[in-house]
């Protein structure tokens, strides 16, 4: 298998009125998700350093729960053509749908206790445009009670 880290820098969006499904905005193409501020993935959103984001966005998500955004515009390695593609999650806490281009790639659930702590993987393979150069990637996040946010980094990897 290979694999192949995502940016570190993810564009991100609070959703606290949980407008994001009906709004339709894993539709959007980066143009739209492009003008949402940058967060580093790899750490809970709680745990954000007031240098990299704005002193807005850093005052709402010291105690966020509810639902946000992550976007991304993902480049396919050229090694990867005609293989299978999947995105690994180190971990998300605690429930998350992915989106690629604008369709439900799939979901990870909070259904046991350690879900929010486990790796996991979506085959992306059938949702790839091959006419783009960038693969527009959503992942909505679901966090009731405590941190949360893609903790763990993303991989872009082949089997």
């Amino acid at each position: 298998a290979d694999a192949v880290p995502t940016p570190a820098m993810w564009n991100f969006k609070l959703d606290p009125k949980d407008e994001g499904l009906a709004g339709k905005w894993f539709e959007t193409s980066s143009g739209i998700y492009g003008k949402w501020e940058s967060i580093l993935t790899g750490d809970f959103w709680e745990n954000t350093k007031k240098e990299t984001v704005s002193p807005d966005l850093f005052g709402k998500i010291r105690d966020y729960n509810g639902i946000a955004w992550y976007a991304a515009a993902l480049t396919i390695p050229p090694a990867f053509k005609g293989k299978k593609v999947f995105l690994y999650f180190g971990a998300v806490d605690e429930a998350c749908w992915i989106y690629v281009n604008g369709k439900e790639a799939g979901k990870h659930l909070f259904l046991r206790k350690y879900d929010w702590k486990i790796p996991f993987e979506i085959e992306i393979t059938p949702f790839l445009d091959g006419s783009k150069a960038e693969q527009d990637v959503l992942v909505r996040v679901e966090d009731k009670g405590g941190v949360g946010g893609i903790w763990r980094r993303v991989w872009l990897v082949t089997k």
